[in-house]
């Protein structure tokens, strides 16, 4: 007999997501650990059950016929996390890529869904397996049908037949309806009999077929409490059983025959896997993990060949350059340039000046996008050849700052370790590709695009243009700081009862936290931490804490502002 396999997507998903981490993502920022469990079974039901017809069936939206008629129903579920939101489009991208029929019909529920296909399956005589961690499904047992109930997650995998849901549950298939009636489904909302739980319900079942049997008999049962909450609650035990009721006759416009599954085609499994960067699955699918191709790299000998490739560059209107020492990357994504450049008559190489002539026409273009690495950098590079860039659309060095400001280092050399990447025009590419995404994702586009990008010209030009400073001024905040400074540093020591170096963390440590007796709130490798935030919780407590904090403003204003400034500037003529 040929065998069905039909999933119930939104359970499967669900189950995954809570079974396994969020920390689970795609270089390009993409989520997939539910899709992860969910292709994992997915191959182990396939392999296991070898199926001739497969389909996965989706809720569309939370609001079906069952609110229509108790508009209860389901409220009060927690909201979607985010991360499992974004995973929903993917499964279905996933599911189109390896050629499974998904089914989702506005009004109904995946297990609506199910049912219909089960017994729709049976009138072709074909044997049904329902795979759900919903226990509503078991009512849909029967000897055509069995239920694949995920366990751990989705790790693990328990067959109801008749027979075992009668040594599990000592009931029948339809009783699953009546035990939901009486004892209700709190993820669901289905209020069922107050009072009343598992344990109670199937002992009235074991007494009484149905809901309807026990409350033709409900004056044969002992008048005490139980007796009463099934009086008071009879509506909603008949309500409950309606609501837990799975439809087998919902119209889907689907023929069995279009649900067909001859296994995955392996190039097909083989690059969504690999997409999705699940490496694990396609060793244990005993494929071999894809060669990364080969970076396609042109060396350019002659300026002829760098104008020629400058034309092909911006006619395809897109381009990305780096510059390691005297050698220039250039390119479009797919093919890397390399041109080495020399300043001198003698020296082997492109001479330098007439080459970034050559790119001038691409710099300069408006309607060019140029994707760069550290770009006010090259600005003043290409500023030596009276070249000016008219077209940045992308720095992946700033890029990498608006996604993680705590980083320590920013290089190229950094990023393609962290990405993976070989290549130094097309790994900007890539990695632009990915933080791209990122920041779309993180809510961060305005900061980049609107912020940021914009800050690099601002910043290029106050340093080539530099801006006017009062000296004068300058000197005197200097005076004034030094007297603030050592004003305040007295004052602390008066409250400490001794002099101490106040820059330094183990010494104030020490006069706060063992000879002040104060709150240690922070401990670090080294010591009791003396942070911003460690001495704003302390404020209240002691005098000294505001004259340290007000210390640690003034000190850095003198050192890094006012002592900075005077450092770098020099005295104009302005008359």
């Amino acid at each position: 007999m040929s065998s069905a396999i039909f999933i119930d997507g939104n359970s499967l998903l669900h189950r995954a997501f809570y079974a396994l981490p969020t920390t689970m993502k795609t270089k390009d920022g993409r989520y997939t650990n539910a899709v992860y469990g969910f292709i994992n079974m997915l191959l182990t039901l396939t392999s296991n059950y070898n199926p001739q017809y497969l389909a996965v069936a989706f809720d569309v939206k939370k609001h079906t016929f069952r609110n229509e008629i108790y508009s209860e129903y389901k409220a009060g579920r927690r909201s979607t996390p985010p991360e499992l939101v974004s995973q929903f489009p993917l499964i279905r991208e996933v599911l189109t890529n390896l050629g499974v029929k998904y089914i989702e019909l506005e009004g109904y529920e995946g297990d609506d869904i199910l049912g219909t296909l089960s017994l729709r399956a049976k009138q072709e005589g074909i044997f049904t397996y329902l795979v759900t961690g919903d226990k509503d499904a078991l009512q849909l047992i029967s000897d055509h049908c069995h239920i694949l109930m995920t366990k751990k997650g989705v790790s693990e995998i328990e067959e109801y037949s008749e027979e075992h849901l009668k040594e599990v549950y000592g009931l029948v298939p339809k009783q699953i309806i009546d035990l939901k009636g009486l004892m209700g489904d709190s993820s669901d909302n289905i209020p069922g009999v107050a009072g009343v739980g598992e344990k109670t319900a199937l002992k009235l079942l074991s007494q009484f077929d149905s809901v309807e049997e026990l409350y033709q008999n409900i004056e044969k049962l002992p008048k005490n409490k139980l007796y009463e909450k099934l009086v008071n609650d009879k509506e909603n035990a008949f309500l409950s059983k309606e609501l837990a009721t799975i439809k087998t006759d919902v119209p889907v416009f689907v023929d069995i025959n279009e649900l067909g599954f001859s296994g995955f085609k392996e190039n097909m499994l083989i690059d969504t896997l690999t997409d999705l960067e699940f490496t694990s699955l396609i060793r244990r699918m005993g494929f071999k993990t894809p060669a990364k191709p080969s970076l396609k790299t042109i060396t350019l000998k002659n300026l002829d060949e760098i104008d020629a490739v400058v034309d092909k560059l911006y006619n395809k209107g897109v381009f990305s350059f780096y510059l390691e020492g005297t050698k220039a990357y250039f390119g479009d994504g797919v093919t890397e340039y390399e041109a080495e450049f020399t300043n001198d008559l003698f020296g082997e190489g492109i001479d330098e000046q007439s080459a970034f002539q050559a790119f001038s026409r691409l710099f300069a273009a408006a309607d060019v996008k140029l994707y760069l690495h550290s770009a006010k950098t090259l600005y003043h590079i290409l500023m030596n050849y009276g070249v000016k860039c008219n077209c940045l659309v992308h720095d992946t060095e700033i890029a990498a700052y608006v996604l993680n400001p705590t980083r320590r280092k920013f290089d190229l050399s950094e990023l393609k370790r962290e990405y993976d990447i070989s290549g130094y025009s097309s790994a900007i590419f890539q990695i632009a590709k990915i933080q791209r995404i990122k920041i779309d994702n993180d809510g961060l586009a305005f900061v980049f695009d609107k912020i940021e990008l914009p800050l690099i010209d601002v910043l290029f030009n106050m340093e080539i243009t530099g801006f006017t400073v009062d000296r004068k001024r300058l000197q005197q905040l200097s005076t004034e700081y030094a007297q603030r400074i050592n004003d305040i540093s007295e004052q602390i020591y008066e409250l400490a009862g001794e002099p101490f170096n106040i820059g330094s963390t183990k010494q104030l440590a020490e006069i706060l936290f063992v000879k002040l007796g104060l709150p240690a709130k922070k401990k670090t490798k080294t010591g009791y931490s003396t942070n911003a935030e460690v001495l704003e919780s302390l404020v209240e407590l002691h005098p000294i804490i505001g004259l340290i904090m007000e210390y640690r403003v003034l000190t850095k204003l003198k050192s890094t502002y006012i002592e900075g400034f005077l450092n770098v500037t020099t005295d104009i003529d302005t008359s």
